[in-house]
């Protein structure tokens, strides 16, 4: 339960009441995931960062 709110809560903080809400939960799910089984903080800040490498990527190209 705990997992869920905090995937809801970080999607909500980065998108607002926005569309873009839908494009970060499941982001933020899988970063949820991926700390939750490998108990390693360092893996989803690192899956982050690409997340925002590639939306920077593919802003920067259109």
């Amino acid at each position: 339960m705990q997992q869920n709110l905090s995937s809801l809560l970080f999607a909500f903080l980065h998108s607002g009441y926005s569309w873009v809400f839908f494009t970060y939960l499941p982001v933020s799910l899988c970063m949820t995931f991926i700390y939750h089984r490998r108990k390693i903080l360092t893996d989803s800040i690192l899956f982050h960062s690409l997340f925002n490498l590639l939306v920077l990527g593919l802003n920067f190209l259109i």
